[in-house]
């Protein structure tokens, strides 16, 4: 005897709806261990905002350089800067995880550029 095939077949938005909540369940556990979002988009847990530096405006868009300090997953601190620009239709963000060594290569080149 066979099973008719309407009794298998799970409705696609039940599927849909189960695999978002599945998505959103992992996103929310990464934030909980990390702190928040800003965690999640680092890949680690964010200690404390070092500054921020706004950029020259272009064109109706403004930029923002924020500096964190982080908590390196291996027991290592790392820096984490957040790149956010905005427009009037919106924002972009990224960011960007640094070794503490990058971090002071990075300084020594900004620190050469603006000497110039």
């Amino acid at each position: 005897m066979t099973t008719p095939a309407s009794d298998l077949d799970v409705p696609f938005d039940t599927l849909f709806w189960i695999v978002l909540a599945v998505v959103l369940g992992l996103f929310i556990r990464k934030a909980v261990q990390r702190g928040g979002v800003r965690g999640v988009m680092f890949g680690s847990r964010v200690e404390r905002l070092v500054g921020d530096v706004r950029g020259a405006t272009r064109h109706g868009q403004s930029f923002t350089v924020s500096v964190h300090q982080l908590a390196g997953s291996d027991g290592h601190d790392a820096i984490g800067l957040e790149l956010m620009a905005r427009t009037a239709g919106g924002s972009q963000l990224m960011t960007v995880t640094l070794s503490r060594e990058a971090a002071v290569q990075l300084a020594e080149h900004l620190r050469v550029a603006a000497m110039q």
